[in-house]
């Protein structure tokens, strides 16, 4: 028993079995957008799902600067997300706007405050009319410091994409946090 209470001792002040030496330090998560250590850093931080990846961009449009587009497979074919930054606002409404002006065949436009994780975003969903079928699709408008982070749902035309397209946005939508 004295042996026993001796290697117990030992241990103890070896610090094997204490919890307060060799916490686990958080580990990047496998399938995330938006530290700094993933594909694309961002104000944003959001779970991917499987098989979905980050690509960087550094495109300058009118509407904003495209930050990453998301992509299910090697091409946009399979789906395909894109994730803008708009500066100059904080206001996630008016950072939809000149996003949906130029959607074409956007109709019956819904702007609506959604709670995510992060706070409160403005969500836009839309109906397009592709003149044979009509897609309902949507974009989210989160808010952080310096301005807003738009996602929207691309590959409206391939109905396989875009069905895959929503689930990843639903994703992102549901795990979105500020980074």
């Amino acid at each position: 028993m004295k042996r026993l209470a001796l290697l117990v001792t030992m241990l103890l002040a070896a610090g094997c079995g204490s919890d307060v030496e060799g916490q686990p330090q958080p580990q990047p998560k496998r399938n995330e957008l938006g530290p700094a250590t993933s594909a694309c850093p961002m104000p944003i931080t959001f779970q991917l799902l499987d098989g979905w990846r980050g690509v960087r961009q550094t495109l300058k449009t009118r509407q904003g600067d495209v930050l990453c587009q998301m992509l299910l497979g090697p091409t946009m074919d399979a789906g395909s997300l894109r994730i803008y930054r708009v500066t100059g606002t904080a206001d996630s409404k008016a950072a939809l706007e000149p996003l949906s002006d130029v959607l074409p065949g956007a109709e019956n436009k819904v702007y609506q405050q959604v709670p995510v994780t992060a706070g409160t975003a403005t969500e836009l969903t839309y109906v397009i009319n592709w003149g044979d079928r009509l897609t309902k699709s949507s974009m989210l408008a989160v808010p952080y410091r310096d301005g807003v982070v738009v996602l929207q749902i691309m590959g409206e035309s391939n109905a396989a994409a875009y069905e895959a397209s929503i689930k990843a946005y639903e994703q992102a939508k549901n795990t979105v946090t500020l980074t």
